[in-house]
Order: C-alpha cells, then structure tokens, then sequence
C-alpha cells in the first residue's frame, strides 16, 4: 500500500474514532455527483471533506470498481491524484478520469443533472 493511502487511512482512522478522543474530526456528508463519460461509462463521484477541513478527497464507483483519491494542488478546478489510483480534475461539470499505469485512455466525462 503506497504512503499516501496509508496517511489517509490513519486520518480518518483517528477522526472516525469516537467520541473518546477530544476535538475529534468528522467526516462530512458526501456531494454527490453522477457522470457519463467517453463510451457511455457512467461513473459516480462522491465528494468528501474533513470537518477540519484538512483532508478532501473524492470517491469514484465506476463498473463495480471503486478508487478513493485525495485532493492535489490545481490552477484551475478540483484536482484529485494519486500513484495508485489515478487523476480526477474536475471543472465546470466537465472531469477527465485518467487510471494509473497509463494503460487505459483517459475517460472524458460531463456531470448529468
């Protein structure tokens, strides 16, 4: 498991803890937002936030798969990358998902309303 996974894992390991530890974090409600993208792939964002707002991240579902992806720097939209998932940007309701490896073309998606 690479290191920034596990860094996640413990964060929210100790936010989720319960009430036993003082100030603990939470983790937010999701927004969730549904996708079709390049060869009618549907995909299902799920948008996540620490009650610190230290940690963001976004849970993707697509074809019985799922990929939990931190939030990284962008100039422009909302950016999540990682070495073992992948890349989501999204912007304006458009997103380009782009798998690690490289193997796979990256998917073009657009937010259905």
């Amino acid at each position: 498991m690479k290191a920034s996974i596990r860094a996640m894992t413990a964060v929210l390991a100790l936010g989720l803890a319960g009430p036993s530890l003082a100030g603990a974090l939470t983790l937010s409600p999701p927004t969730v937002a549904k996708y079709t993208c390049t060869g009618g792939k549907k995909i299902v964002a799920s948008y996540y936030q620490l009650s610190d707002q230290s940690l963001s991240f976004v849970r993707l579902s697509a074809s019985g798969k799922t990929y939990t992806i931190p939030e990284a720097m962008a100039a422009s939209g909302a950016r999540y990358a990682n070495d073992t998932a992948g890349e989501w940007w999204e912007h304006h309701g458009e997103a380009t998902l782009t798998l690690a490896g490289g193997k796979a073309k990256a998917l073009q998606c657009r937010q259905v309303k």
